[in-house]
């Protein structure tokens, strides 16, 4: 869905100079613009299926006020349609057209407004409040506590209903306001000055010189905002009751550009991972990534304890998933915060020391739960009798604070047909320097035995397989180094080495698995492939030797077809696109290299078109059809004359030329929103059957087409289509969403 909106807004840039809320607290609840773009409160939508909301504006006792895009005029100038819908019945009407710039004021329950044919002058709904007509034409509108602000003329006034507009001091000319909750303003200058003016007060107060960010938490009643003092940057909180300023922390690592705060926490995006900042005890966590998403300028909001996600295309924000983040009140309440691989901060560094206390630990305490932190804690689980979790709850952390427990023994010396913890703590070290790929099991057998020659080897001892106290000490110490070359293989083995080599076979086009770092039967199996073409034993086993020739610059890839995954990229799927583009099935523009959805769907397309499964992955079966001699290319089902018709059509609701790709791929979008075409479709820009098969469930719906004149229209894009589509009033279609077999 997130696609589909995207490249709407090629219609419509974001309105100028208007307070664009994504989140407002009505009396019924918290409004929020969420799923579709639409106004969701709690579980209830407050919005007319299909319609795109790009701005709350504000809300009363009965109704919601709300912007939507409302197209293009003549000289390139982006307007929206003011929106009205009564809480009770739900029940939309559309206010005002061609709306410029507008805001909510709470205090007067108004929605004031300027649209492109009248700039000069101020429109209001109720209309009591307006009238007034500048000089110049308006160019901003902002709410305030004092009331309503108004840019003209590159000047700034406030405004006073029948009398005029005051100007405001020099030192807030160009500033932006930012009313919270009714209690203050947030002013900030075009210089970075931020102060803060509470309601019926006149004075404000000047919190900071350099500012950068700021961040309101409603439910705590806190200011937060990152300001500058010389090349540092530091994190302050602001009291609103007690008027005061806290200085926190230094905020160099803090994203400066995607920033909320809620119930004590500051939520920070930063390249496509949602991260969480403690107030209280400055842990930080990773709370979700959303790198799937190709985030390009990502913001965020909170409404109802989920943080929203947003990502600005062509100037507009889009609504592009919820996380939820807010805290149970059992994990308020617990004396332990949960603790696991990914957890940061003060907790994180106080359980790495009683490790290292414990000698479970060898690393340093640096409040990062990663890899060696989780092992350590599997270990001591595994001592204290319980379940090897790695993560570390509050029962485990209770006791290992407060339970008197006897230190690991490191030293002491381990050979073949050894058993215990000590024995495994060796392993993971081992296995960290890659010297082992076997498990951790704390069972001294033969492979545990080669490895210890291997690290004595390397490290000038004495290769006897005995780890005795002196290569003990020096296994766990910092000048131990990783193993320089490598090491048998196997199944079930597991580690970086195997990742490596699950990630060589790949490369090579042996095996279509995600590089894991387990050794599995799909490693077996690809590597058999590899030994069979190399004309080696094709045993499954890794040897070193095979390994060698593997990683060499001189290795070949596999010399047949092999399966293709989403994600995946290379010379084989660049060439593979070219032959979908040659054949009709792609766009030439697509031609990039990775296995997209773009070309995954024309992978669809050609499976349809020869009685293929259609899956949309690149297979072995789809590629020999697919480069065959006689593979069909797509269908044409508009003429290059019908073509450029439609383009010639289009150009009015555009301020420049359109190409034809993404006309297609712009309709293709609103099909999918209107539900004629199914949101499991990728739009490619290319008229395929199911752009087909969606326009003609539009025409018949929607009476565009009379077939007693004939059936060669249905299923073309013509003048009636466009039309219909970039009408933001088309209702969506309550039937079955064209796809295939559909």
């Amino acid at each position: 869905m997130r696609k589909m909106l995207a490249l709407i807004c090629v219609m419509f840039l974001i309105l100028p100079n208007a307070y664009a809320a994504k989140v407002y607290q009505s009396p019924i609840g918290e409004a929020h613009i969420g799923e579709n773009n639409q106004i969701h409160i709690g579980d209830v939508t407050f919005s007319d299926e299909g319609t795109l909301i790009t701005h709350i504006l504000g809300a009363d006792e009965q109704n919601l006020y709300y912007l939507v895009p409302g197209g293009t005029l003549a000289d390139d100038m982006s307007v929206y349609t003011l929106m009205r819908t009564e809480i009770t019945s739900r029940k939309s009407e559309a206010i005002a057209v061609n709306v410029f710039s507008a805001t909510y004021l709470p205090g007067e329950n108004t929605v004031f407004y300027v649209t492109a044919d009248e700039r000069m002058l101020i429109k209001a709904y109720p209309a009591d409040k307006a009238g007034h007509t500048m000089r110049t034409d308006i160019e901003k509108l902002q709410a305030t506590n004092q009331g309503l602000v108004v840019t003209a003329g590159g000047s700034d006034g406030l405004y006073f209903a029948g009398i005029g507009v005051m100007e405001l001091p020099k030192e807030e000319q160009g500033a932006q306001y930012q009313m919270v909750a009714g209690l203050f303003d947030v002013i900030t200058s075009v210089d970075g000055k931020l102060w803060v003016r509470f309601a019926g007060e006149g004075e404000k107060q000047l919190l900071a010189e350099n500012t950068m960010i700021t961040a309101y938490d409603a439910q705590h009643v806190m200011l937060y905002y990152i300001a500058g003092e010389a090349e540092k940057h530091f994190l302050h909180r602001f009291d609103p009751i007690s008027r005061t300023v806290e200085k926190l922390k230094a905020a160099q690592e803090l994203s400066r550009e995607s920033i909320v705060a809620a119930d004590g926490m500051l939520y920070i995006l930063e390249e496509g991972i949602l991260n969480g900042y403690c107030i209280e005890n400055g842990s930080y966590v990773q709370i979700a990534d959303l790198s799937e998403y190709e985030l390009k300028e990502p913001s965020i909001s909170y409404a109802n304890g989920n943080v929203l996600i947003y990502d600005k295309m062509l100037g507009m924000d889009l609504f592009v998933e919820s996380v939820h983040v807010k805290e149970t009140d059992s994990e308020k309440k617990s004396t332990y915060s949960l603790l696991k691989n990914g957890s940061r901060g003060t907790e994180v560094t106080n359980l790495q020391r009683r490790l290292i206390d414990l000698n479970y630990l060898t690393d340093e305490a640096d409040g990062i739960y990663g890899k060696l932190t989780e092992a350590a804690v599997k270990l001591l689980q595994s001592d204290l009798g319980l379940e090897e979790s790695g993560i570390a709850d509050e029962g485990f952390l209770k006791m290992i604070f407060t339970a008197d427990i006897e230190p690991l023994e490191l030293y002491a010396t381990v050979k073949n047909g050894s058993r215990g913890t000590a024995v495994r703590k060796m392993q993971e070290r081992l296995r960290t320097l890659q010297y082992l790929a076997g498990n951790a099991d704390g069972i001294f057998g033969a492979r545990t035995e080669e490895a210890v020659k291997a690290y004595q080897s390397q490290h000038g001892f004495k290769a006897t397989g005995v780890a005795d106290a002196d290569m003990l000490s020096h296994l766990y110490s910092s000048t131990a180094t990783k193993h320089s070359g490598y090491i048998e293989l196997r199944k079930n083995d597991s580690g970086d080495m195997v990742k490596n080599l699950n990630s060589r076979l790949k490369e090579l086009y042996y095996t279509s698995a995600n590089a894991t770092s387990s050794y599995s039967e799909q490693t077996v199996q690809a590597v058999k492939l590899y030994q069979k073409q190399m004309g080696m034993e094709a045993n499954g086993i890794a040897s070193p030797e095979m390994q060698r020739m593997l990683f060499s610059e001189y290795a070949q890839a596999y010399a047949g077809y092999a399966d293709h995954l989403e994600g995946e990229t290379g010379d084989r799927i660049y060439s593979a696109q070219l032959r979908l583009a040659e054949l009709g099935y792609l766009h030439s523009n697509a031609v990039t290299g990775v296995l997209d959805k773009t070309t995954m769907q024309a992978v669809c397309d050609f499976q349809y078109e020869h009685a293929l499964s259609v899956t949309g992955d690149l297979n072995v079966k789809t590629q020999e059809r697919m480069y065959a001699a006689n593979a069909a290319h797509a269908p044409q089902i508009m003429t290059d004359i019908e073509m450029q018709s439609a383009l010639m059509y289009a150009e009015k609701y555009f301020p420049g030329a359109i190409t034809e790709h993404n006309l297609i791929e712009l309709l293709q979008m609103r099909l999918i929103g209107l539900n004629y075409l199914s949101n499991k479709m990728e739009p490619t820009g290319v008229y395929n059957r199911l752009t087909s098969e969606a326009v003609k469930r539009l025409q018949m719906s929607l009476g565009l087409v009379d077939v007693s004149q004939g059936l060669h229209l249905l299923g073309k894009m013509d003048e009636k289509v466009i039309k219909a589509l970039m009408d933001p009033t088309t209702p969506a279609y309550k039937g079955t969403a064209a796809y295939y077999y559909n």
